[in-house]
């Protein structure tokens, strides 16, 4: 994969800066990088088992190939939206949880 530019900017017109825009640029992106993080593992898993056609590993690879290929093939907007936000709920919380801890451990 090849990057020849980090600085990329979406300029959105007025009239289009609405929620509805962020969620489906936000959806965007996240989609984005979660078909890159299946290519980098399928690639992956192909260099590993490349000279091992017919060992275990090439058939646990295999079948983690298919996982992905099942997984993508049964995506639909609802699901996709509904993975999102619960990934953004873990987080949050996690971060929430983070700063409790930070607070105690400084207020001694």
């Amino acid at each position: 994969m090849y990057v020849d530019q980090w600085d990329w900017e979406k300029v959105i017109d007025e009239k289009d800066r609405t929620m509805e825009t962020l969620k489906d640029a936000m959806q965007r992106i996240v989609t984005a990088i979660c078909v890159t993080l299946d290519m980098l593992k399928w690639q992956w898993l192909a260099d590993q088992t490349f000279f091992k056609t017919f060992d275990i590993e090439s058939v646990f690879a295999y079948l983690l190939q298919i996982e992905m290929t099942e997984r993508w093939t049964t995506l639909d907007k609802t699901t996709g939206e509904q993975t999102f936000r619960s990934i953004v709920g873990a987080m949050k919380k996690g971060s929430e949880n983070a700063l409790d801890e930070f607070k105690r451990n400084n207020n001694r």
